[in-house]
């Protein structure tokens, strides 16, 4: 019974927690979806707005414009820094947080500025998971002057991925120990009771011990062993009730004779020797 019931909490644990898991990983992606598609609409919208600003500063030859702006918006959230570069990549003004990160050029630069046209990707750099958004940054004729480079700290992401993931594994936890303790209840109540209630009718059967036999209740998953078992048990019952008649009656020396019985007593007391019977009347024979 104990490795029923193992085997059943087993099975069940495995495939609640699958099927828990498969659920969960397709919450966390699509949360994981959500984030990074607001982040990027987010930085969509931000870019066009400061590459606007940062052109109007960079035909003004407004350097000191450019870096206040630069500062001022450098605090937003999630907001890793911004990098102002000229046409040849070298760079032109760029926030602290920004050149403390990313130290080299990324390509995603060099491929807005060639091709005119905002360039997005994620990016590792020293262990800081980020969203890179190149756009490229015109002069008065509306040639390309340079670029511009906006990066995003995506950690928040990855917590948040974490977080869905514990508290995953927090439902899972709560959902196992509930399956446990009713798989348990279900197994003692269903299986261990009525098969212990019918072990102990049998056990009282062998040896000659009244008992009163188990509801049919606790017979029904049961029923092949408890149709053999019930006539049997019907013999047996029978079979004990007459050997305890014989016994008594011959503690008693009141053993019913039978013709057969009486025949069979006086060939073993003659031991081969004839018996006359005479009698002034014919005898009766049964």
């Amino acid at each position: 019974m104990r490795i029923l019931s193992l085997r059943l909490i087993l099975a069940l644990i495995v495939g609640v927690t699958m099927v828990s898991l498969l659920s969960s990983w397709y919450q966390v992606r699509a949360d994981k979806d959500a984030l990074r598609a607001d982040l990027e609409h987010k930085a969509e919208t931000f870019g066009e707005s400061f590459a606007a600003n940062a052109e109007s500063y960079l035909q003004d030859g407004d350097r000191p414009g450019l870096l206040q702006m630069m500062d001022r918006f450098s605090h937003r959230d999630h907001l890793l820094g911004i990098a102002i570069y000229d046409k040849g990549l070298f760079p032109l003004a760029m926030t602290p947080d920004f050149g403390a990160v990313i130290t080299t050029s990324p390509s995603v630069i060099s491929n807005s500025i060639s091709k005119d046209r905002p360039e997005a990707t994620y990016f590792r750099s020293h262990f800081k998971r980020l969203y890179i958004l190149a756009a490229p940054l015109h002069a008065a004729d509306a040639s390309v002057a340079g670029g511009m480079i906006i990066a995003y700290d995506t950690g928040y992401i990855r917590a948040q991925i974490f977080r869905v993931w514990g508290q995953a594994f927090i439902h899972i936890a709560g959902q196992v120990l509930v399956i446990v303790a009713i798989t348990l209840l279900i197994v003692r109540w269903s299986l261990a009771r009525p098969i212990a209630r019918a072990a102990n009718w049998m056990k009282a059967l062998r040896t000659g011990t009244h008992v009163s036999q188990p509801v049919s209740k606790d017979l029904d998953f049961l029923q092949p062993l408890a149709r053999e078992v019930t006539p049997l048990a019907e013999s047996m019952f029978q079979a004990r009730a007459a050997a305890q008649t014989e016994a008594r009656l011959r503690n008693t020396n009141e053993s019913v004779w039978t013709s057969q019985r009486l025949a069979d007593h006086v060939k073993t007391k003659l031991n081969g020797s004839g018996l006359y019977v005479v009698s002034n009347r014919e005898p009766y024979i049964p």
